[in-house]
């Protein structure tokens, strides 16, 4: 009767530290999307930043951080693209604001 009471608080203590864990997870992903605003590169950054913490060893948390920091960098950096390759009809200096 005594290990049924050790068992709980072992289970207990593991569902405590699996929270905490997707709460680090869930702030790491939100780190590598409002990353996004110091520079393009950014999100890759903090993927790469990712590998240092304790999330390293889910090899699957892992790959979906990688996988949202190249869908982010790629979203950014696509309208760039699009100018620079010629597929877009309009051109930058239309964007500008002009004081006469």
């Amino acid at each position: 009767m005594a290990q049924a009471p050790r068992v709980a608080r072992s289970d207990k203590k593991r569902d405590q530290s699996s929270f905490v864990v997707d709460w680090f997870y869930a702030l790491w992903v939100v780190l590598v999307i409002t990353s996004t605003w110091v520079f393009l590169g950014a999100p890759l950054v903090v993927a790469l930043a990712s590998l240092f913490t304790r999330l390293r060893r889910d090899r699957g948390k892992q790959i979906s951080i990688w996988v949202i920091a190249g869908i982010v960098t790629i979203f950014t950096t696509l309208p760039l693209l699009v100018i620079w390759l010629g597929l877009s009809t309009e051109h930058v200096d239309e964007h500008r604001f002009v004081v006469e």
